[in-house]
């Protein structure tokens, strides 16, 4: 009996244990065309116009939380730099005091991909955003991945943000 006591509960040790890791991360969020994993802690918003994925992190005592969206864009053009500049002019109209730390082109899960990140000021704040134009050729669209979060705070939303960026993945 003891034998059998201890092996049942060795067994619920080593499943606990191998769903540990999966315990950090919430639900996946998938669709037809992609699928990324969810923070733990975080909400699947219903998107707004143009998006396709809405995550919302926790909201902190000062009213604010982290945001990573996902927009399709169909008809884009095909080189990067010229979709750099699109999206360079898009945070320019819609944020004051854009600054551009870093843009450049990678390769991200074997697709293209622009990558840029900045800071401006929307409603007072100041923002710090980065963002990711990836390519799904088969889909002839552009998906913007875009991480934003308050400049005070972005530091504590980085890894919840870059664990769900390197989770995306086009299925088709």
């Amino acid at each position: 009996m003891k034998g059998r006591i201890a092996l049942v509960g060795f067994v619920l040790l080593l499943f606990s244990v191998a769903t540990l890791g999966q315990a950090q991360n919430g639900t996946p969020f998938v669709t037809e065309d992609f699928f990324i994993q969810i923070p733990r802690g975080w909400d699947s918003e219903k998107p707004a116009q143009g998006l396709v994925c809405d995550l919302e992190g926790p909201t902190r005592n000062d009213g604010s939380y982290p945001s990573l969206t996902i927009g399709a864009l169909v008809n884009m053009p095909n080189d990067d730099d010229q979709l750099i500049d699109i999206l360079a002019r898009s945070y320019s109209a819609n944020f004051q005091n854009v600054t551009i730390a870093q843009k450049g082109k990678i390769m991200y899960n074997n697709l293209r991909c622009v990558r840029m990140a900045l800071t401006g000021t929307l409603r007072g704040n100041a923002y710090h955003i980065e963002a990711y134009g990836l390519r799904a050729c088969t889909q002839n669209k552009v998906y913007l991945v875009q991480w934003m979060d308050r400049k005070d705070h972005y530091l504590n939303s980085n890894s919840d943000a870059s664990s769900a960026i390197n989770s995306f993945r086009v299925l088709r």
